[in-house]
């Protein structure tokens, strides 16, 4: 039998959080329910705890008030655009938001998509928005004294489209949606002639 020494972290009980439910008889109904929890900063790791631990035991927990009726849970917004701040924005300032679509594009196709935006700003949008989720492929310009929001690929195989105040909400659908819905206010295909059509549509 023999000794051996080493060196150690010091061990540190850690109490475990205690959580006492109470058998609680509603409309004939029967509830284990928690303490009741204020919503603030300071307790939000002890309301996740709690919750995961109804989760954990029962797989499901409801969010009640005190006096036992239903939270509104607020509906959750996602939207496919990310404004970007005021100023001007040439394509030097514009490409590092588009990396990744353009990763795989060639100097030459850059030069066709550059041209293509350079064509848009120089309408002189009041806002510019970098596309995410469903359009990540595309810029928004917003004209407010035309009503009008122009979505302008940076993919060369795509046409413009031309929204109204309800942009945000129908680039949620697809473009078959956008399409067969006929929610857009105009398409433009970039074939020969579409910066007259695009000039005709923004005056």
């Amino acid at each position: 039998m023999r000794d051996i020494s080493r060196l150690c972290y010091p061990k540190e009980l850690i109490q475990p959080p205690a959580v006492e439910l109470t058998i609680a008889e509603r409309g004939g109904q029967t509830f284990l329910v928690s303490p009741t929890m204020a919503k603030n900063p300071e307790a939000t790791d002890h309301i996740k705890h709690v919750i995961n631990l109804f989760l954990e035991l029962f797989r499901e927990c409801e969010l009640v008030a005190d006096n036992m009726e239903d939270f509104d849970v607020p509906a959750v917004e996602r939207v496919n655009w990310r404004l970007l701040p005021p100023g001007q924005y040439p394509w030097e300032v514009l490409r590092p938001h588009m990396e990744l679509a353009l990763r795989r594009t060639s100097e030459a196709m850059q030069k066709v998509i550059k041209d293509r935006q350079d064509t848009i700003r120089a309408y002189n949008p009041d806002r510019i928005y970098v596309g995410a989720g469903g359009f990540g492929d595309y810029l928004a310009y917003e004209f407010e004294r035309f009503g009008s929001v122009v979505l302008e690929s940076v993919r060369v195989d795509n046409a413009i489209y031309a929204f109204g105040q309800d942009w945000q909400a129908v680039s949620q659908l697809s473009k078959a949606q956008v399409i067969n819905g006929n929610h857009h206010q105009a398409r433009i295909v970039h074939s020969d002639g579409w910066k007259d059509r695009l000039a005709h549509f923004l005056q």
